[in-house]
């Protein structure tokens, strides 16, 4: 009986780490002051899967060099930078890139290997992992980052990028996966571009009322 109890535990065990995957990048977008905020999200379809860096991130396709709002602490003397220690958590959104956590003096996320301390993404491929061996920030959805845009940017920009992960279980062994996102997101942009479109109209209507002819009172 003991046996089997302990068969069944291990192919429960190995259930859970067929069953644990990363499921792609889901973006969150807002509007804030005339900027669109984006967060990038690793998602999984286990709550145990957990991140521990992020690498090749490199421009697929869009405009060459592609450079975001920066409000931080370094804005003033470098255009800004990607470190999430030097976001002003008082101040207008930033962008910045992180492994699971908030932005702030606590971050522990780190470059790997490359100066993150200018506003755009350099050409090639760069990548981030949290500081210390065995670092991993775990969920459902990871965070990754923050692209801060002004609102009439709309150039479509398209990133490829792998993120190296595990199930969480204990002796699981290290996973890698590789997908793309575009920003601003697809159905952001058509918001956007209805939206336009809805306040052009407006526009349109107010001034033909506004010089609209006088009716004749006779």
């Amino acid at each position: 009986m003991r046996g089997f109890i302990i068969a069944i535990t291990a192919l429960a065990g190995m259930a859970a780490t067929t069953d644990a995957a990363f499921t792609g990048y889901a973006i969150t977008t807002t509007t804030v002051s005339g900027l669109t905020v984006h967060r990038l999200h690793a998602t999984f379809n286990g709550a145990t899967d957990s991140v521990t860096n992020a690498f090749n991130l490199e421009l697929q396709s869009g405009s060459g060099l592609s450079c975001f709002v920066h409000n931080d602490l370094l804005s003033s003397s470098t255009g800004g930078t990607w470190n999430p220690q030097a976001t002003n958590l008082g101040g207008a959104p930033d962008s910045f890139l992180t492994i699971g956590a908030p932005p702030g003096f606590t971050n522990q996320t780190i470059s790997a290997g490359w100066d993150w301390n200018q506003p755009c993404i350099p050409i090639g491929s760069i990548g981030w992992m949290l500081s210390g061996p065995g670092s991993s920030a775990g969920g459902s959805q990871v965070l990754l980052g923050q692209f801060v845009l002004s609102a009439s940017d709309t150039s479509v920009r398209t990133f490829d990028l792998s993120i190296g992960y595990s199930t969480g279980l204990p002796g699981a062994p290290p996973l890698f996966a590789t997908d793309s996102f575009t920003l601003p997101t697809p159905g952001g942009l058509a918001l956007f571009t209805l939206g336009a479109l809805l306040r052009r109209r407006r526009r349109m209507e107010a001034t033909s009322r506004r010089y609209a002819p006088l009716q004749s009172l006779t």
